[in-house]
């Protein structure tokens, strides 16, 4: 592709991405936080066309009603991103309500992503994302974030806890950079049909046996 054409194909993907992003962020939606708006701004970019961005869905369960930050739609398949300020979000509770919704409605994964790591790792953490659910980015934004990521391994290190999965990645080796800074994100996330820890699988047994129950009532029967 000459560099003309480059220029005018990035142009029209900004503009079709400002554009896109005001149809789903129309008056009657309320983003609830910056770093959501953040998020919504910022992953735009790299989705395909045919992807819809839902905010603030309701999802009914038989177990409560939850509304994630985000869905992203594309023909059957509906996923989860979860923007995780620091004030908004438990990760206990929070996998606690996307085992729920897993459980009870057509969304096939959720992510949660960090607030510090949508603010300076946003390119490796959506990467990581990608691995899992390819379909609703676009052929180019894969390659975008791919060549962005700083991780050095392709999934990063996963380990199952009690109640999720948390993917840490690694950044390439750099001896200017410390301990911490060599993480490069740490996500938590929760995909039907993977490994999942035997605490959870039990928190579901007592929810499916228990319709009507929330999830306060589901941690009281689960701790007796």
């Amino acid at each position: 592709m000459a560099f003309e054409e480059e220029i005018e194909y990035f142009s029209k993907k900004l503009e079709d991405a400002a554009t896109s992003l005001e149809q789903k962020t129309s008056e009657d939606v309320q983003l609830e936080s910056e770093l959501e708006e953040l998020l919504l701004n910022q992953i735009v970019k790299y989705l395909h066309e045919e992807t819809e961005i839902i905010p603030q869905e309701t999802l009914n369960t038989e177990n409560g009603k939850f509304r994630p930050d985000f869905i992203l739609k594309r023909g059957d398949l509906r996923v989860v991103l979860e923007a995780n300020g620091k004030n908004y979000h438990d990760d206990f509770t929070d996998s606690l309500r996307g085992a729920l919704i897993l459980l009870h409605t057509d969304i096939s994964s959720i992510f949660y992503l960090r607030g510090y790591d949508i603010h300076y790792d946003f390119h490796s953490v959506v990467f990581a994302v990608s691995e899992y659910v390819p379909e609703i980015f676009s052929e180019r934004g894969l390659l975008n974030l791919q060549g962005a990521t700083e991780v050095d391994q392709k999934r990063g290190e996963i380990k199952v806890d009690n109640f999720s999965m948390i993917q840490t990645g690694i950044r390439e080796w750099d001896e200017t950079r410390n301990e911490f800074e060599m993480i490069a994100y740490k996500m938590v996330f929760l995909v039907k049909g993977l490994k999942k820890g035997e605490r959870l699988k039990e928190f579901e047994r007592i929810a499916l046996e228990a319709p009507g129950a929330n999830i306060a009532t589901i941690k009281e029967i689960y701790s007796t």
